[in-house]
């Protein structure tokens, strides 16, 4: 079937997930730094007029979904390793060629940030004036359709809404460009196909063809059942309600600074409020019981059982992401910035970091495919493209991935090791093995020769007050110069 025949069904889709896209754009704004927006129309959504005006200037947009996905989104922190099943040197260099004209680890860990914050991105291969580039794609401005009968998480229609355009009508229209493997079509929301848009002179020259003969992006989805993963609500909704519940505090915090001041029976005329000022009430004449009164309300809010509801709720949402928050403590009005920062800077993440690998993995098996047996064959043929050569025919790029290990603060996990010399449970040798995991022993056995013979020399010069105490049997060497050991392990 054409692809003009299946635009019926792609603008069905495009209605259908409507929600998903204006979900997803809410979390592309917030996590690009608008967060006062989505917490200012919540809030205007939930007061009363006066109310909003009060709260609105003191208004606390504290985002920590950036710093949630960052620490989620580490995979190429330590960037992984590409090999060539054959040993080319051409393949070698055509592979360091890409892999610089992608910049494809920093593309690549913006997938991941994007697959961490809406489950699904897509990574497109491109040219732009002769030269290979690489992108990723947000998940609110394209989505994919399958018509795939044995495989429908497979997509067969790639989508992308490229924004609005004028007609004739005055009404604007939606402009998506949609993909199949053998054909392009510019169209609008409607699925009338954009003539200007087709007649422009690099679309004409394809006639609506798409060359490479595959979809020209891969698609990364965390869901193993759905084409288009479900909403996770809970990102959107805690990142807001963080805010919204520190702003309350500062609301009801303005008001506590300030008495309610409240007079019964009193002739207000004449009344003055200032310092050293003397007040002279009177009754009323008419009533003889009556008793002249002034007196205040000072507001108080519990402000430290609050901050404890967000430190209970900011650790339960962690948990449901399979992320095991640090320790904040007991947080307070003066430690509260501090104990959520320290919550997400100690908070373990290995284990769904190690889970996130196997989807990249594969992704990358996919990208370099796609760039080696479809796209690179038809560009290397362009007169001002760089690397006019083929890569040998059947090569596979395969991508290797560094352990996701838990990240923790250095400095601590020098003094640990510090502790468990001390105590001679540890060796140097150990120490240095997990202080620095990915060294070889080669590494290791340089390291320990450098501090020994550094060591030897301040012995001599008698810089060591005490020698003795750091000399142990052979057979002990993890008390042998513990010191130095690892200050040196730290400075590296």
């Amino acid at each position: 079937m054409a692809l003009k025949d299946d635009l019926k069904l792609v603008v069905e889709q495009y209605k259908a997930v409507a929600g998903t896209l204006d979900h997803n754009r809410a979390l592309f704004d917030i996590f690009e730094g608008d967060l006062l927006t989505h917490v200012l129309r919540d809030l205007e959504a939930e007061l009363s007029e006066n109310a909003f005006k009060q709260a609105k200037p003191r208004v606390a947009p504290i985002n920590v979904l950036k710093r949630v996905i960052d620490k989620l989104s580490k995979i190429y922190a330590k960037p992984p390793q590409r090999k060539i099943d054959k040993s080319v040197k051409k393949d070698q260099d055509l592979l360091a060629f890409y892999e610089e004209a992608f910049d494809v680890n920093n593309v690549m860990a913006s997938a991941n940030e994007f697959f961490n914050l809406f489950k699904n991105c897509m990574v497109e291969p491109y040219l732009e004036a002769g030269k290979p580039k690489l992108r990723v794609i947000p998940a609110d401005r394209f989505f994919v359709l399958s018509t795939d009968p044995v495989n429908p998480l497979k997509p067969t229609h790639y989508t992308k809404i490229m924004g609005k355009i004028g007609s004739s009508l005055g009404e604007d229209r939606v402009l998506m460009y949609t993909y199949t493997k053998d054909e392009f079509l510019a169209h609008d929301q409607k699925g009338e196909v954009v003539d200007e848009v087709m007649a422009r002179a690099d679309i004409a020259a394809l006639g609506g063809r798409n060359p490479y003969g595959r979809i020209p992006g891969v698609y990364i989805n965390r869901s193993l059942y759905d084409l288009i993963p479900k909403r996770d609500t809970d990102t959107l909704s805690m990142t807001k309600l963080i805010a919204i519940l520190i702003s309350d505090l500062n609301y009801a915090a303005k008001f506590q600074s300030f008495s309610l001041i409240y007079g019964i029976d009193l002739d207000e005329e004449g009344i003055k409020f200032a310092p050293n000022a003397f007040m002279r009430f009177k009754s009323d004449p008419n009533r003889p019981e009556s008793k002249p009164e002034i007196g205040s309300i000072k507001p108080e809010v519990d402000i430290d059982k609050v901050l404890s509801l967000i430190k209970a709720e900011m650790s339960l949402w962690m948990q449901s992401r399979n992320i095991k928050p640090g320790a904040m403590g007991d947080l307070s009005v003066e430690n509260m910035a501090s104990g959520i920062a320290k919550a997400i800077d100690e908070m373990d993440t290995s284990e769904d970091r190690q889970k996130q690998v196997s989807y990249f993995v594969r992704a990358e098996a996919e990208l370099w495919d796609l760039v080696v047996n479809a796209m690179h064959p038809i560009w290397f043929r362009q007169p001002d493209f760089e690397q006019r050569i083929a890569f040998t025919p059947g090569v596979k790029i395969k991508t290797e991935f560094p352990e996701q290990r838990a990240i923790v603060d250095s400095s601590k996990a020098i003094s640990d090791q510090k502790e468990k010399i001390s105590m001679r449970i540890q060796s140097r040798r150990g120490a240095l093995q997990e202080l620095y995991p990915d060294w070889e022993e080669e590494q290791i056995d340089k390291k320990l020769a450098e501090v020994d013979e550094e060591l030897t020399v301040d012995m001599g010069d008698g810089l060591l007050e005490d020698p003795e105490q750091d000399q142990v049997s052979e057979g002990e060497e993890g008390s042998s110069g513990k010191q130095p050991a690892l200050e040196m392990a730290k400075e590296e």
